[in-house]
Parts: structure tokens; C-alpha cells; sequence
């Protein structure tokens, strides 16, 4: 081939030049995917549960008996479930409490097991009422009304309108 300024370029030239940029791409993507295995070693889904279960429990934390507040919006990891455990009880629904929180209230975000770094210890029971554990699979995005009632911390989805709805398994 030739160009304006008379610098022949053979085809062999040409291909080694395609080589060399697909190869630079190809090491380029190479660092992107240990970068991010670095920064998210456990996998985006696993932060995205250490993430939920971190911010419904420093809401939980912040409110006294009587009060309530509202949650963020919860709405990863899509699929991954919310449970509130009682401290007698060891699994629910086929969930498994993690050992390390035998005997302990806690909430829990798990795929199909309950991981302990996706799990954080309260003061009490997260439950959907006075009885019922607090079990909700995440979809779209949703929030949720938590009120300390005393001897457990009841959770209710919110409805469109602001009020209290009802939680559930689905």
C-alpha cells in the first residue's frame, strides 16, 4: 500500500499493527478485570448484600423505642433475600443463620446461604409483626418503615402513598 507521501506499507506491516493494538487491548482488559476483582473481591452481588445489610442496620441502631424511621431504598442484590433471625431461631424458610450468631439477633442478606459477612448483629428481633420473622426477597426497589416496639423492631414495606404496608416472602 501506498500513501500520499510515498511510504510503502506492506500487508505484513499492516497485520503485525493490528496484532500490536489488539494485543495492548487485550492486556488493557487483563488490569480492568484484576482491578475489579481487587476492589470487589467477593463479587458485586456480595458487596452490593454487605452494603444492604450495612445501611438497614445502621438505621436499625439509630432509632429508640417508639420511634421509627425509614430505610434507603433497598434494591440489590436483585434475587438475594432480607431476613430478620430472632436469637433462638437457627434458620428460616431453608436459610441458615451463619454460627457466628447462634443465640443472637440478627439480619441477614443471602443468595441461596446466609454468609456471616452479609449478616449484622442488632439489639433485637427484626420481625414483619409481634410473631413473624421479617423475610423479604428483593426485587424493585422498595423501602421500608422500622419501628422499635420494645422487645423486637418491626418492619413494614412502604406503600406508595408513605403509609405502612405489609413485608412478606415474595
Amino acid at each position: 500500500m501506498k500513501n500520499k507521501k510515498g511510504m510503502n506499507m506492506t500487508l505484513e506491516q499492516l497485520i503485525k499493527i493490528v496484532l500490536a493494538i489488539m494485543g495492548v487491548v487485550m492486556f488493557l482488559l487483563l488490569i480492568y478485570i484484576l482491578v475489579f476483582r481487587v476492589l470487589f473481591p467477593g463479587g458485586l452481588a456480595d458487596n452490593q448484600a454487605k452494603g444492604t445489610v450495612e445501611s438497614l442496620a445502621v438505621k436499625i441502631d439509630s432509632i429508640q423505642q417508639g420511634e421509627s424511621t425509614d430505610s434507603d431504598p433497598v434494591e440489590n442484590p436483585k434475587g438475594w433475600t432480607i431476613i430478620g433471625f430472632k436469637g433462638d431461631s437457627t434458620a428460616i424458610q431453608g436459610f441458615a443463620k451463619p454460627d457466628a450468631f447462634i443465640g443472637k439477633p440478627v439480619v441477614c442478606v443471602c443468595q441461596k446461604t446466609c454468609k456471616r459477612e452479609a449478616c449484622r448483629e442488632l439489639r433485637k428481633p427484626l420481625q414483619s409483626d409481634a410473631t413473624e420473622p421479617f423475610v423479604f426477597k428483593i426485587g424493585s426497589i422498595k423501602e421500608f418503615t422500622i419501628t422499635d416496639m420494645g422487645t423486637y423492631y418491626d418492619i413494614q414495606e412502604k406503600t406508595s402513598s408513605g403509609g405502612g404496608g405489609t413485608s412478606g416472602a415474595g
